[in-house]
């Protein structure tokens, strides 16, 4: 099943990579990219680049609610932007219209991958992820099943979902 045009041997519409912390977004989209001949655009990189700040100190200084409509924000600017690969926040698909809204603009693929492999990649980031400080050991591993259940609900309803090995091979496959 292909998923997008190719106009001059290239997509027509963004890609959308989503998951949860530590999924592989930022570096699955890099490669992605580079692959494709494409821009790369990390949602996240550009917030802090427009204000100047980690998304730590965004989201502590805001609260979760500002910083969310903010991140809502940038995505919609992405509308303005050549065709490239996104990869957006692992909250970014959970909140407004924000899944509807990617769904809508491009395609969207769900990094899917095992609590073991989340928790052995963040395991070590937690001071750097808001959501996380603190979160060691039981704690983080809980907070991890509790978080990413909530959040399923949103990322199932990507265009692709992808898991296991070769995520590459497997989105370059079915566009």
């Amino acid at each position: 099943m292909q998923f997008c045009r190719k106009v001059n041997g290239k997509m027509d519409k963004h890609l959308f990579l989503l998951g949860f912390m530590g999924a592989g977004k930022t570096y699955l989209g890099q490669q992605l990219a580079e692959q494709q001949g494409l821009p790369f655009y990390d949602l996240d990189q550009m917030i802090e680049n427009q204000w100047g700040k980690s998304i730590s100190a965004l989201f502590e200084q805001m609260g979760e609610a500002s910083f969310r409509q903010l991140e809502a924000d940038a995505l919609r600017r992405l509308a303005g932007l050549p065709v490239g690969i996104v990869a957006v926040g692992g909250g970014t698909p959970c909140f407004g219209d924000n899944m509807a809204w990617m769904n809508a603009q491009g395609i969207t693929v769900y990094l899917k991958m095992p609590v073991s492999v989340l928790l052995a990649r963040l395991k070590s980031e937690t001071a750097q992820r808001p959501l996380l400080k603190g979160r060691v050991g039981d704690a983080l591993e809980t907070f991890v099943h509790q978080l990413l259940a909530t959040r399923s609900v949103y990322y199932e309803q990507a265009a692709l979902v992808v898991s296991g090995d070769n995520l590459l091979k497997q989105i370059l496959f079915k566009l």
